[in-house]
């Protein structure tokens, strides 16, 4: 090159990181923050900042088992394009909170879809079992009965659309139940555990406490579809509250 020439132009960094994208990605905030100045997701951009006050320490899933409550499980199946499978049970007390028994994750196929949920059934009061549209339910109520199990009639649909962001049936909808701490979680099965634990308990725990800029959210979709079967079918009927925010144990 000749004394004197201009050097080429040659950008500073690599074209996904052009000036225009950069203006671009600065219109959406959380994109801009955690792509390009490294900072963490705050607070005000998770939807269940609620869901810790409804932890209860030292409770355990089989203490609220054993009061036998009626129960209710939400199936988020696997897609084509999503693999996995998520099964989330809750039991409704006598004042119709939402206490937490059970979550299950899997890559199952068909038979062992059923064969978990035949599982499920056995160690639970079920009332009823919701999964997400009607094509999902079919073939749901046909792996049942080809696995010889009985409860295919408990199997019911729901569809997903505008009512996820419906601030009374969605999602929104369970923030303020957490808020107002209508919902027991056991927080034994999983608090104390280590940060990489990967069980079903720690995943639910984490999609929540996440949601929405954590990597899956099959378990909470479980939950929210076991969260509408009660408000559908749960019986309201009166009885003994827990005492205070504690699960009464005696």
């Amino acid at each position: 090159m000749n004394a004197g020439q201009k050097l080429p132009a040659i950008p500073t960094w690599k074209l996904k990181h052009s000036k225009e994208l950069l203006q671009e990605a600065a219109t959406d905030p959380a994109t801009f923050n955690r792509g390009y100045r490294m900072l963490a997701v705050s607070p005000g951009e998770l939807k269940f900042p609620s869901w810790s006050k409804c932890v209860q320490q030292g409770l355990t899933a089989g203490e609220l088992m054993a009061r036998r409550m009626p129960a209710y499980v939400g199936v988020d199946l696997a897609g084509k394009k999503r693999p996995g499978n998520a099964i989330v049970v809750i039991g409704a007390d006598a004042m119709l909170r939402r206490c937490l028994l059970e979550v299950r994750f899997g890559g199952w196929r068909s038979p062992e879809t059923a064969r978990q949920l035949g599982e499920v059934v056995a160690r639970h009061n079920v009332s009823w079992i919701q999964v997400e549209n009607n094509g999902y339910q079919e073939a749901l109520i046909d792996w049942v009965k080809e696995s010889k199990l009985d409860f295919w009639m408990k199997i019911q649909s729901f569809t997903t659309g505008a009512n996820k962001s419906d601030p009374e049936v969605g999602l929104p909808a369970l923030e303020v139940e957490f808020h107002n701490e209508a919902w027991i979680v056991p927080g034994a099965e999983f608090q104390g555990h280590p940060p990489a634990c990967g069980c079903d308990w720690c995943r639910l725990d984490g999609e929540m406490r996440n949601y929405p800029k954590g990597t899956s959210f099959d378990g909470g979709m479980a939950l929210w579809f076991a969260r509408d079967a009660v408000s559908k079918w749960a019986p309201r009927r009166r009885g003994s509250p827990f005492k205070g925010r504690n699960f009464n144990r005696r």
